[in-house]
């Protein structure tokens, strides 16, 4: 059985159901591969800081865009158009979603436990 037919089997299994632990695994490894990329692109300004880089990155990556950082090589341009806002406008939903599900799950958890069933 070949490496990557063991890897979707393990992906499906361990990341069919949308929660918290998945939602961080999935941006950690967004992070990190935007990161990688845009090292790869010879963004140094983008990449350098810790802070500026995680600014950088969510604020394209909703779409804000300030404007007061951007990539300045051809690659860098790439990499943004194709990988760190697409994969932001995919991530943002899910956490979104996620958020205000949780909490009123544990809302009605704690209603429960008070007697209040309304």
């Amino acid at each position: 059985m070949s490496l990557w037919i063991l890897f979707q089997q393990w992906a499906v299994r361990n990341f069919t159901q949308l929660n918290g632990r998945n939602l961080l695994i999935t941006l950690l490894g967004y992070s990190v591969i935007s990161w990688l990329l845009l090292t790869f692109a010879g963004e140094d300004d983008l990449t350098r800081s810790f802070t500026d880089f995680v600014y950088y990155l969510f604020v394209t990556a909703s779409t804000v865009g300030y404007g007061d950082m951007s990539p300045t090589t051809t690659m860098g341009k790439w990499v943004a158009s194709l990988f760190v806002i697409p994969g932001g406008l995919d991530y943002l939903p899910w956490g979104s979603g996620v958020s205000p599900a949780s909490l009123f799950t544990i809302g009605k958890a704690v209603c429960w436990e008070n007697g209040v069933s309304k």
